[in-house]
């Protein structure tokens, strides 16, 4: 199982948000230099919890400050973008990061940057599917056109080419049973959110069921597997009850930061009935039960150990690790991916033993 890193600014401990974009920088280089796999980008608009608004310009600057580790969309909201003009993102990227690239797409969910950008959130998933397809054309290296409901492009090529051969491969954010079976139907490897180890092995097995349905060989197969993933957040601290106890209240302030993004900008009124997040109606008496505290990596060192390889036992072939679960500012969020580095990584690397067979 990979480590990857997300990056992405969050004004924690009221950090300044050019504090949090130079933390950025820093932190890449780090990863680069620390035995990461991937660094990853996400895209947010308007909000202080992840406002990784350019997610193409802040990759195009990872691959510029490093060297070795992949570079990852987790992932870009393609309702947004003209398809073609994303494919050339894409493009340029893969090449100045030397092939290094993992793309990323998905259909959003966030009322809130739909209504600012004009776009209707009912009809995301059908602008999502089109968009794929041509972006995927495009990728292609040769000339293409499309004619469809949103986009209509005549025959044209885009310059330069990606790197790799065809263009990188793709990962999709997801964990509903549709967007599973969208995800088999496309071919794009789900990163499966904040859920427990047991219901990561579920949504993993249905996605087996689902591409095995759709006829996909085995060496799709063990190929798409290869990039599923799930994200967590990570709080190391000196013992359990130390970082429990900061765990908490870091979930929880995501989790109401979150809240605005349900909410429609015209209107002022969270939409309810297209796009429901988890933590919005279940009982929070108990932190520790929600879904937001159920995807958190924290504890003592030799704790956060032991639930990465439950992880890994899963059959994940990467995590998405973020480290912003601090009530800290940016240097508490530094010294967070210090001491995974350094105190978690290593001993990982050292139990790590073959992953999961496809069963």
């Amino acid at each position: 199982m990979k480590i990857g890193i997300s990056l992405t600014p969050n004004l924690n401990g009221g950090t300044d948000p050019h504090e949090a974009v130079r933390h950025l920088v820093w932190a890449a280089r780090y990863a680069d230099a620390h035995d990461f796999d991937i660094v990853w980008t996400t895209e947010h608009h308007f909000t202080g919890v992840a406002f990784s608004s350019s997610p193409s310009v802040i990759l195009s600057h990872y691959a510029a400050v490093t060297e070795r580790v992949q570079l990852g969309y987790a992932v870009a909201i393609l309702p947004f973008h003209h398809p073609v003009r994303f494919a050339e993102d894409l493009a340029w990227i893969d090449n100045f990061s030397n092939g290094r690239l993992i793309a990323g797409a998905s259909p959003g969910w966030a009322a809130y940057e739909f209504s600012v950008f004009g776009v209707p959130l009912e009809e995301r998933r059908e602008r999502f599917v089109e968009a794929l397809t041509i972006v995927r054309k495009a990728l292609a290296g040769g000339t293409f056109s499309h004619q469809g409901r949103f986009w209509q492009v005549p025959e044209t090529r885009i310059m330069p080419p990606p790197l790799q051969p065809g263009g990188p491969k793709f990962v999709t954010a997801t964990t509903s049973e549709e967007g599973l079976l969208l995800a088999a139907q496309l071919r794009l490897s789900p990163l499966l959110g904040f859920g427990p180890p047991a219901a990561l092995a579920q949504q993993r097995q249905r996605y087996i069921d689902a591409l095995r349905a759709d006829g996909a060989s085995e060496e799709e197969l063990t190929d798409l597997l290869s990039r599923l993933g799930a994200l967590r957040r990570v709080l190391i601290r000196e013992s359990d009850t130390e970082a429990e106890e900061e765990a908490i209240a870091a979930v929880l302030g995501f989790a109401t930061g979150s809240a605005q993004l349900r909410v429609d900008a015209t209107t002022g009124q969270p939409v309810e009935g297209i796009v429901r997040r988890r933590w919005d109606n279940e009982d929070r008496s108990d932190p520790r039960k929600t879904y937001a505290f159920s995807g958190t990596l924290w504890g003592a060192p030799e704790t956060v150990v032991r639930r990465l390889l439950e992880l890994r036992d899963v059959g994940l072939g990467h995590v998405v690790l973020q480290f912003h679960t601090t009530t800290r500012n940016a240097d508490g969020v530094k010294e967070n991916i210090r001491r995974f580095a350094t105190e978690v990584l290593p001993a990982y690397r050292a139990a790590t033993t073959a992953p999961a067979s496809v069963r």
